[in-house]
């Protein structure tokens, strides 16, 4: 398991963000992440619009995290697959979960 220091680049939807790596030695990589554990709904659905609005408000461009994730743990995209803790909210599927924009998978 890693861990690594982020900054939020964009938001995908309701689960998956595009996050830049501080790697250190100022190194930084940037990657598409989907969150670990959690399904939101579908971009074109409500839910999915909902999902994503929410988590842009909670995750700016520019929000720093935490990122936890198991080498080479990718889904079929290609994405990887992490938790991210977020100063204010701690885990950020959790915390998704709990405000009703999304389910454990």
């Amino acid at each position: 398991m890693f861990t690594y220091s982020a900054t939020v680049v964009r938001v995908v939807d309701g689960d998956t963000l595009v996050l830049q790596f501080d790697l250190g030695f100022h190194i930084y990589h940037q990657a598409c992440v989907r969150l670990r554990g959690i399904d939101c709904p579908e971009r074109g659905t409500q839910g999915g619009t909902n999902a994503t609005a929410f988590l842009n408000k909670l995750c700016p461009i520019g929000t720093r995290c935490a990122v936890t994730t198991i080498k080479d743990a990718t889904d079929k995209y290609g994405r990887y697959l992490a938790v991210i803790y977020l100063p204010e909210a701690g885990d950020l599927a959790a915390f998704l979960i709990a405000n009703g924009h999304g389910i454990l998978r």
